[in-house]
């Protein structure tokens, strides 16, 4: 089971989409210290070394079963992920590369849906085939799949994530990879050190959780920094909706928000870095599955990506 932090204080700030859970939104352009540890055996891929990573086993978990949300538009179950698409375009490895869509720079509305990415080639990331899983192998009860979408413009990063989930199950405290919930590792360049902290460690990297809502449990997401949480994503930055099948994740993340601010932002041609992973629970089990890293090979005492992110991928800036 992937481990628990245990936090020496819990006054971090979080960013909670309440409004995601019933209106639509357009973008606008525009220190907690870590006392936690996690001990827990990742198994990565089939051949590949066993990571042991540090966690604390369950003792604050708690989870709720929540029925969707009530929106009419979210009444009836979407396809995964493309109602209103047609046929989906080619399947693409946003660990390798990402394309290049300037017209979500300016027109990207924030709902939800995938309509705005109907161009974007998509990967389905099928929680059984991550390069690390916990457990592994992935009980049938949780297996499920993401399907990821990932583009960059002039603004930033823009990311839609569309996830099955029949049966959503939420933890009402700051440990949002206790219930189901997405994570995505991200950087606007890819000259990583090690651990990232945002201050003098690697700024602008991060790794941002999201939960679904779930009963009286909103939407939520929080930044975190070697696993304690430190804030969260401005509302405008995400949106989450749930579809009656699972839940949607939309993103517009921009530069200024990925790199130190002496940095330029990057151009094509230069890399990013940006990995994905998700949490999938179901009656009692749960799932933890990261898509891909950029090695399997532990650079150190830490052996996952939220500790180490020189495991995330760099995908090069398409024209």
């Amino acid at each position: 089971m992937r481990g628990l932090v245990v936090l020496a204080i819990l006054t971090a700030g979080c960013s909670i989409n309440s409004a995601g859970l019933d209106d639509e939104r357009s973008f606008s352009d525009g220190v907690v210290e870590d006392t936690a540890t996690r001990d827990t055996t990742v198994p990565a891929a089939d051949g590949a070394p066993i990571f042991d990573a540090e966690v604390e086993d369950g003792t604050l978990e708690a989870t709720i079963d929540g029925a969707p949300d009530t929106r009419a538009s979210d009444a009836k179950p979407d396809a995964i992920p493309d109602a209103g698409c047609g046929a989906p375009p080619p399947t693409a490895n946003p660990c390798s590369e990402l394309p290049h869509r300037e017209a979500l720079a300016t027109g990207q509305t924030m709902d939800g849906r995938a309509e705005d990415f109907c161009d974007v080639p998509y990967a389905d990331f099928d929680n059984w085939s991550g390069v690390i899983r916990d457990p592994d192998p992935t009980p049938m009860p949780v297996r499920t799949t993401m399907r990821i979408r990932a583009a960059w413009s002039s603004f930033g990063l823009h990311l839609h994530l569309s996830l099955r989930d029949d049966k959503i199950q939420v933890a009402p405290d700051l440990n949002l990879w206790q219930g189901d919930s997405a994570e995505i590792y991200v950087a606007g360049y890819d000259a990583l050190t090690g651990a990232f902290d945002d201050i003098t460690k690697d700024p602008g990297a991060k790794q941002i959780i999201f939960a679904p809502g779930a009963g009286a449990t909103p939407t939520r997401a929080y930044n975190f920094y070697g696993g304690a949480p430190r804030g969260g994503p401005l509302p405008d930055r995400w949106f989450h909706r749930n579809t009656g099948a699972g839940y949607d994740l939309e993103l517009r993340l921009p530069w200024g928000d990925l790199k130190p601010l002496t940095m330029a932002a990057p151009t094509a041609g230069k890399r990013v870095a940006l990995t994905f992973a998700f949490n999938q629970k179901q009656d009692g089990q749960k799932a933890f599955a990261v898509y891909q890293v950029k090695t399997t090979t532990p650079f150190s005492s830490c052996t996952q990506p939220f500790c180490d992110d020189r495991f995330w991928c760099t995908p090069i800036l398409n024209p």
